[in-house]
């Protein structure tokens, strides 16, 4: 079951956009059950693949951490294993976006999740927990993001 409503899929693509912005790419959707959100192409070629996590209600300045499923780690490291295109994980907050490569990941792990849900699998699993110190950051200026 997919618990992702509009307003998510509105933040996720302006992430996208601001990579795009960015890094001069273009975005690919990949589909809303793949299990990466994105390939970013640059000059036709394929640069890098992005999946966007939303942080909700939760200022990036205000947190010491960021955290994914373990699960979606290993979908995301089987596809650069196999592509070797780089890919990267983005955490968007409220008040801007935490990103790293995959390749580039230090935490820890462990048992945890969010407080389980009628229709979820997976809402107890393990969890990578890693210091938002280690990641690139950008903090939205005012009024960037509603």
């Amino acid at each position: 079951m997919k618990f992702e409503k509009q307003e998510d899929k509105e933040r996720q693509e302006y992430v996208v956009g601001l990579f795009c912005n960015t890094y001069k790419c273009v975005p690919k959707d990949l589909g809303e059950f793949s299990e990466i959100d994105y390939l970013l192409y640059k000059d036709g070629k394929p640069y890098f693949y992005l999946e966007v996590k939303g942080v909700k209600n939760k200022p990036m300045n205000n947190t010491g951490q960021v955290k994914v499923a373990i699960r979606k780690l290993v979908a995301l490291q089987e596809k650069y294993v196999k592509t070797k295109i780089p890919t990267v994980i983005c955490w968007s907050f409220v008040d801007g976006i935490a990103w790293q490569r995959i390749d580039e990941l230090s935490g820890v792990v462990s048992w945890g999740g969010r407080k389980s849900r009628a229709g979820s699998t997976y809402d107890q699993e393990l969890m990578f927990t890693m210091s938002i110190k280690h990641c690139k950051q950008y903090e939205y200026v005012e009024n960037e993001v509603s």
